[in-house]
């Protein structure tokens, strides 16, 4: 039992070195300012429309991963009705529909 505790001690440790060691490197190649703070550059054609004349509502989370893909939480049953009329059938409106809950 002590050797099992002691072997998990080593691996988290480990785990922890090595997560530290990754972050510190990403944060030495960012580029900022005299006073330290990070600077972005705005991307003028992001984000791209969204397919299948969806609408995106109240976003609650945002998350990117590993491939740099963004993801967000909608919650698309706030719509309005109005801002749904493409909903109402072929032909009814150009847009929009409700769109998934994790784009």
């Amino acid at each position: 039992m002590m050797i099992k505790s002691r072997a998990l001690a080593a691996v988290a440790g480990l785990c922890g070195i090595v997560a530290y060691a990754t972050e510190a490197q990403v944060v030495e190649g960012q580029a900022v300012d005299a006073e330290g703070a990070p600077q972005y550059l705005v991307d003028p054609f992001w984000p791209k429309p969204l397919p299948n004349q969806w609408s995106m509502q109240q976003v609650t989370g945002i998350h990117v991963d590993h491939m740099d893909h963004v993801w967000f939480i909608n919650r698309g049953r706030a719509a309005l009705p109005i801002e749904l009329t493409a909903e109402l059938g072929p032909g009814a409106a150009l847009c929009c529909v409700r769109g998934p809950e994790i784009i």
